[in-house]
Order: C-alpha cells, then sequence, then structure tokens
C-alpha cells in the first residue's frame, strides 16, 4: 500500500511566476528605487533618500494635494518590498491630482497673524 502511494504520480500543477509581477515592468527592490530620479529630492541636500523614507511611502503613505492619504504601490516578497518606476511615476501624478484641500480654520487664522505681523513692523511697531 505505501508503495503504491509513493510510485502513484504526482498532478501536475503550474509553477508559480518567480518573483511578484507588478504591471509587468521591471521590479525595483527599495535600495534600487533610492536611485530613481523623480525619488532622488526626497533625500537631504538633494541626497538619495533613506531606505527608511521609501519604506514608509510604501506603508504609511503621504498626504495629497486633494487631502487624501496616497500610498506607493508596492508588494511584499518575505521582507523586501518591491515596487516599479511606473508605479512612482503614479504615485506623484496622484499626489498632485484633485482639488486642493480647504484651509482650515487654524491656518486662516495664522495667516491673518502674519499679515498682522508683517503690517506693523512696516509701520515700525
Amino acid at each position: 500500500m505505501i508503495a503504491a502511494v509513493i510510485d502513484a504520480p504526482i498532478a501536475q500543477q503550474p509553477e508559480p511566476p518567480i518573483g511578484p509581477q507588478l504591471d509587468g515592468d521591471e521590479v525595483l527592490t527599495v535600495s534600487q528605487l533610492r536611485n530613481l530620479p523623480k525619488l532622488r529630492n526626497l533625500g537631504r541636500g538633494g541626497a538619495r533618500p533613506d531606505v527608511r523614507v521609501i519604506v514608509r511611502l510604501m506603508t504609511a503613505g503621504k498626504v495629497g494635494a486633494s487631502g487624501r492619504r496616497i500610498v506607493l504601490e508596492h508588494q511584499r516578497s518575505g521582507s523586501r518590498y518591491l515596487s516599479t518606476a511606473r508605479a512612482v511615476d503614479r504615485f506623484f501624478a496622484r499626489l498632485a491630482e484633485g482639488e486642493p484641500a480647504p484651509i482650515e480654520e487654524h491656518d486662516l487664522a495664522h495667516q491673518a497673524h502674519v499679515r498682522a505681523d508683517v503690517r506693523l513692523a512696516a509701520m515700525g511697531i
């Protein structure tokens, strides 16, 4: 009985693709994403951004012009975060799209205080 089970053919299943596929584009690691021109200016003084900055864009995202939180499209493969150059392009396009969020009341008050300070400074007070 045991020999029959061992000799039985194993059902052929299609092999899964090696590594995740995002849009059929070349999949990039976080270290490779740091070198993309669009992400270059996220570092201090125009330097490459730290790996943690890229991971934060993937996990926590950033608030866009519309006031909604936008995250960078990615996939996890084990402990690695993976994305593509086109996903970065879409991320920045989504950040810029939409109408600007309404100005909060405390922001309006702050702007009024700044204008008053400028007027008072011009008067020499």
